[in-house]
């Protein structure tokens, strides 16, 4: 197995973030301080508020590595195994402030691991991420009432429960609980979304003409609404609500339910946070038992084992449905076990997680590892399996 190039990552890091720093007129970052390179952001070549045309310019990347191995038992009582590692993410992104009220994030998904379900590694253009054009209205015309009043367009992110909400670099499981992603699963619609709010409240309505996950293409049949209101009650306790209603055609896999909303209640204050969510949904008549009504529980609480450098967290997801196959669980690990194990599907599922991170240098570079224990029943029968997991996420 080919080792992953960190000496040569770190050189084109350091002369990048020196190089950037000049350009944009700020100190350059010492020599040989990976770390303060890393957040000094490389790749920000423009930053000058006051420039009447081009505001800021930055390039940024995610890069995610992990490895894994599953141990469980199968409907028919044998035991399974199965392991794995996968280049997980490789997106760069190029940021762009321009015309002082417009703002463009263009990024894509330059990698394609498919090692776990037995396919290959595809170092190339995959799709397009969240790439959007944003106005920002509140400010080109001196709205008073709103704090935030904004309209883009693009493939936009449809954060439905927090976990969703959360960026691949701010998320602190290796992986999202099966629910959040039955709701969200990464799906980035075409269309436009208005957000408008004044604190301690904020506003999100959304229209999707439009799924094409390589282009921006509204030809597919039907449409999607989507709308979002946060709330701050206090400093530490946030409650969010979610909700999506999908009209497209069956055919389209991005969104499988006819709707689907969550809510979440989120605490966050030093050393202590928890994120809790309430899902429901409807599939719909989707075949082979797979529609009908579903809902779960998630209950994450963390805690700073060392602030801002080491955290435990821990979480618990129930999901379940009144159909035989209706709840899945993640696609890698148990989903693609050769086992009997329904292809991950069934009617109930329990996860517990325990997790420990590790940040090197804040969310720019952090260690993950976990250990998952979950309880699926499937049509023709229950499944148990233990899943370790180690990950690096990289972000610049």
């Amino acid at each position: 197995m080919s080792t992953f190039p960190y000496s040569l990552l770190r050189s084109a890091l350091l002369q990048l973030a020196a190089s950037s720093a000049i350009f944009a007129g700020s100190p350059a970052v010492k020599s040989g301080d990976w770390c303060e390179a890393l957040r000094a952001g490389p790749g920000k070549f423009r930053d000058n508020p006051e420039s009447p045309y081009l505001q800021s310019f930055q390039l940024t990347n995610r890069i995610q590595w992990q490895t894994w191995f599953l141990d469980g038992e199968d409907a028919t009582g044998n035991s399974f195994h199965h392991s794995g590692n996968e280049f997980r993410r490789f997106r760069p992104k190029v940021k762009i402030g321009f015309l002082r009220y417009f703002s463009l994030d263009l990024a894509a998904n330059l990698v394609s691991d498919r090692r776990f379900a037995g396919g290959e590694r595809d170092l190339q253009f995959q799709d397009y991420d969240k790439t959007v054009l944003t106005f920002d209205i509140r400010k080109a015309f001196d709205v008073p009432y709103f704090d935030m009043l904004d309209i883009s367009y693009g493939r936009q992110k449809l954060a439905v429960t927090q976990e969703a909400l959360l960026a691949a670099d701010d998320i602190i499981t290796i992986e999202r609980s099966a629910i959040s992603n039955q709701l969200f699963g990464s799906r980035y619609p075409t269309g436009v979304n208005l957000r408008f709010g004044k604190k301690p409240w904020l506003a999100t309505l959304g229209y999707f003409p439009g799924i094409d996950r390589q282009s921006f293409d509204n030809s597919t049949p039907g449409e999607a609404w989507y709308a979002a209101f946060d709330y701050r009650l206090t400093s530490s306790w946030t409650l969010r609500a979610d909700a999506v209603l999908n009209r497209f055609s069956a055919s389209v896999p991005e969104i499988s339910y006819d709707w689907a909303g969550s809510l979440n209640v989120i605490y966050d204050k030093q050393p202590y946070g928890l994120i809790a969510t309430f899902a429901l949904g409807d599939n719909g008549s989707a075949p082979a038992g797979r529609g009908g009504d579903f809902g779960g529980v998630v209950l994450m609480p963390w805690f700073w084992i060392v602030p801002e450098k080491t955290q435990a967290v821990f979480q618990y997801a129930n999901a379940g449905s009144d159909q035989p196959a209706a709840i899945r669980a993640n696609a890698r690990y148990l989903a693609t076990a050769t086992a009997a194990v329904s292809s991950g599907r069934g009617d109930e599922l329990h996860t517990l997680y325990l997790g420990l991170n590790r940040y090197l240098c804040g969310n720019a570079l952090k260690l993950m590892a976990g250990i998952e224990y979950a309880d699926l029943a499937t049509p023709v029968g229950n499944v148990e399996s233990f899943t370790y997991s180690l990950a690096v996420r990289m972000y610049f």
